[in-house]
């Protein structure tokens, strides 16, 4: 028998009663260690709201840039010249 759940700590303190309750009658192999089985979705979901989190400073960073340079024609001119001369197109 195994149980997924996400983290919320609701599901630990009923995890850990039912567990309790079935490692006293002997219903668990392994004595429970593979009881709880971190759900493989939600963890992912966390991982990657993390880095669009950290994606959303870069973002800010390089959409104000873009306005700074387009804010200004002698800017933009400045700024193609320099994407030129370095081949970037």
């Amino acid at each position: 028998m195994a149980i997924t759940l996400d983290n919320a700590s609701n599901n630990d303190t009923f995890v850990d009663s039912y567990m309790t309750k079935l490692l006293s009658q002997g219903a668990l192999a392994l004595r429970g260690r593979f009881f709880r089985v971190q759900c493989a979705a939600h963890v992912i979901n966390l991982i990657v709201k993390s880095g669009l989190e950290e994606l959303d400073v870069v973002i800010r960073k390089v959409r104000d840039s873009i306005k700074y340079v387009k804010g200004s024609p002698s800017r933009l001119v400045k700024f193609q010249e320099e994407a030129r001369d370095k081949k970037i197109t």
